[in-house]
């Protein structure tokens, strides 16, 4: 699709234009109006009771839960549903998991979090000035209480992926060049790291610390690449057409890419030329920009700066990183790279447009778990097992590594899945034929659910409470593993989805409205807002 701020082509699932920073739904509104209060939390006339056991397994926080190898297997950093918040763009609306909203009664411009969604950043509009120095600047958390970082910023901001810092700019001339900022959340103190810096493309490290950004900016092939942060010297770092995609928190690790498709590592003295002809919307990273994978010709190849050259480890080009339902991910600047928050990229399962790949433990190769044609895979909690659908059957793979072998979860050869779900661990498995659940209690036998799915992708499973949710005749059901064990939960519902380990559901309330849902226990919470974005 095309940006209908500056006319540049984008990828269709960017939210941002890379070359200007618009939003890609109703971009930036024309200025106007006086700047209003934002209404006041609201909450619900009724208490809710979350189980301590759920909420420490559930997900989205800004308390960084950092999990040891050794214990559930993949050491990454989880979402907490008791932190996170969502943002929903129709109503300028922002909620928790707990019942409670907070909503701006103006539009709000630009909305990013950090990596796990317990913390935004968001400009509006105030009614003063001109052009581009017009915003306020926010942060929220899960107290949904917002607080003004700055009047009069650009509109254009970033948010760390930890959520300590966030970067903008004040006395922005022309849209070409202002002052570039950092504000530490925790100190509430600014630091003004460097002058004439252009306001579209700047990317923070995961800490915030460090930052790298444009300066002296004349078009997409003429300007200087700079980096810079929290005691850390500005430096000129390239020029004439680069964009930053990765940067360490020290400072001592910068990964860019030239308009001549190059991929380079910025070292903290020199810059070292990684590969030509990369593909200038396909880098991944791990939590701490150390290791990247990129694709090049249609190949996935992997880096280290400790590697002498990058290992090309995939005949195909990867599409994204598989991992589990709860661990974070955020994009990077400006939607060029996405970082993950898994401590390192070995080990993980690449989504490529020739097959699922496993990354082996050295990043050196890659071992094919399936054909390009599989359209529903789930990796279990520790990264260790993997299921998928092909060709209308299961499989399961119960370890991933260089011996790793496929099996049919249920031996048949007349029904034809078309859906599944599991438990986080992958113990339990069902599976959907014809808008009939099932539940497969072995390779011989699967036990019938229900007969009656609404719709066969309305299945969900809730890791919180152990229970398969569906809906059976447009109404939220939770069973176990048998059909005795359904109970009805909400009428006249028509949307369901996971989050995290809950899920979410939308129902119709009467005289055309609805109301959404989070349920994670066996009592619904209902949530102020009337759909999921």
């Amino acid at each position: 699709m095309f940006c209908n701020q500056c006319g540049k082509q984008i990828p269709d699932e960017a939210m941002f234009c890379p070359a200007c920073g618009a939003k890609t739904d109703s971009l930036v509104k024309e200025a106007g109006g006086a700047k209003k209060e934002p209404k006041k939390k609201k909450g619900f006339p009724f208490k809710i009771v979350v189980p301590a056991a759920g909420v420490a397994v559930v997900a989205v926080v800004l308390v960084v839960v950092i999990l040891a190898l050794g214990g559930r297997g993949m050491t990454a950093i989880r979402y907490n549903a008791e932190n996170r918040i969502f943002y929903q763009s129709a109503s300028n609306c922002f909620y928790n998991l707990q019942g409670e909203t907070y909503e701006f009664e103006d539009y709000l411009d630009i909305v990013r979090s950090n990596m796990d969604g317990s913390i935004y950043v968001c400009t509006q509009y105030n009614g003063s000035g001109d052009g581009y120095m017009c915003y306020d600047l926010y942060y929220i958390d899960k107290e949904l209480d917002p607080v003004l970082v700055e009047e009069d910023v650009h509109f254009v901001c970033q948010i760390s992926s930890s959520g300590d810092y966030i970067a903008y700019l004040k006395d922005v001339k022309d849209d070409m060049a202002g002052d570039l900022y950092l504000y530490s959340v925790k100190d509430k103190k600014r630091t003004m790291i460097d002058t004439d810096v252009y306001p579209y493309t700047y990317c923070l490290s995961p800490s915030g610390t460090a930052v790298a950004y444009i300066k002296d900016y004349e078009s997409e092939n003429d300007n200087e690449l700079w980096l810079g942060g929290i005691k850390i010297d500005c430096q000129k770092v390239d020029k004439d057409g680069c964009q930053p995609i990765g940067v360490k928190d020290n400072g001592k690790e910068l990964y860019y890419v030239t308009d001549n498709y190059k991929l380079y590592l910025y070292n903290g003295k020199d810059s070292e030329k990684i590969s030509s002809d990369v593909s200038y919307h396909s880098f991944y990273l791990n939590n701490d920009n150390s290791e990247i994978l990129f694709v090049k010709d249609g190949k996935t190849y992997y880096y280290t700066s400790k590697m002498e050259e990058p290992a090309k480890v995939c005949g195909g080009a990867c599409g994204w990183v598989v991992t589990p339902a709860d661990v974070a991910y955020t994009w990077g600047t400006n939607y060029e790279s996405t970082i993950y928050g898994l401590d390192t990229l070995k080990g993980c399962v690449m989504d490529t447009d020739s097959g699922l790949y496993w990354l082996n433990e050295t990043g050196t190769d890659s071992v094919k778990i399936a054909d390009s044609y599989v359209y529903e895979y789930q990796i279990s909690e520790d990264g260790k097992s993997f299921a998928y659908i092909q060709n209308g059957e299961v499989y399961k793979i119960s370890r991933l590594n260089e011996e790793m072998e496929a099996k049919p979860v249920y031996d048949s050869d007349t029904d034809y899945v078309d859906y599944f779900v599991a438990s986080g661990d992958l113990s339990k498995i069902y599976v959907v034929c014809d808008d009939e659940l099932y539940y497969v209690k072995n390779s011989k036998k699967m036990e019938r659910i229900t007969n009656d799915l609404s719709n066969t992708y309305d299945v969900v499973y809730n890791d919180a409470m152990g229970k398969v949710c569906f809906l059976e005749n447009d109404t939220l059901c939770y069973a176990g593993t048998t059909a005795k064990s359904k109970e009805k939960v909400i009428e006249d519902a028509y949307e369901i989805r996971r989050l995290i380990n809950g899920v979410g559901c939308v129902a119709e309330e009467g005289d055309d409205e609805s109301a959404a849902y989070y349920l994670e226990s066996k009592e619904p919470v209902k949530l102020g807002i009337e759909w999921f974005d």
